[in-house]
């Protein structure tokens, strides 16, 4: 039967789900190769909570990267990961969540079966992002995808683009978009 210390649920055969809330700690696009590596070897990896660390555009394509040879995952959190931080000249500082990161995580998502929620409110998306997603949208509806929750609250979308995100997910059965 083995040894007596193994856990008991590894003996019955079952492994519990694991959650992972890594929210608001201070997590930069350099930390997550770290965060793949943990989405390809878990294979019992259910949710991840990223929301509200400074993951920019190029940290959330390592994270696509990732999802592609994961398929486990049934929540993802990237909700606020854009902090306005403004120059001396009062402009926004570039390299955010944007619409670059977005592109690569939609692209990731076309055929992902098994992400069910995914939240990048509070983002800086812009009608690139959203375009992207539009085309994820479609493209994954018509495979059956499992999304059914996606959160795009406090992107600052004009609503031309809400209009057409929210086309895309009426065609998308059972998916509910919050805005």
């Amino acid at each position: 039967m083995g040894d007596s210390t193994e856990p008991a649920q590894e003996l019955s055969g079952h492994v519990a789900p694991i959650d992972c809330d890594l929210s608001n700690e201070g997590i930069e696009s350099h930390h997550m190769c770290m965060v793949m590596a943990v989405l390809i070897s878990c294979p019992h990896l259910r949710r991840l909570k990223l929301n509200g660390n400074s993951i920019r555009d190029a940290g959330v394509g390592v994270l696509a990267r990732g999802l592609l040879h994961n398929s486990s995952l049934q929540e993802l959190g990237l909700a606020r990961n854009f902090v306005t931080k403004l120059d001396l000249a009062g402009q926004r500082c570039p390299g955010a969540l944007g619409p670059g990161g977005v592109e690569a995580l939609a692209a990731a998502l076309r055929n992902n079966t098994t992400l069910q929620e995914l939240d990048i409110g509070g983002n800086d998306i812009r009608t690139q992002g959203a375009a992207a997603l539009g085309s994820m949208l479609r493209a994954a509806s018509s495979r059956g995808g499992a999304l059914r929750r996606l959160s795009l609250c406090d992107n600052g979308l004009e609503a031309s683009v809400m209009r057409v995100l929210q086309t895309a997910a009426s065609e998308y059965k059972g998916l509910s978009l919050v805005v």
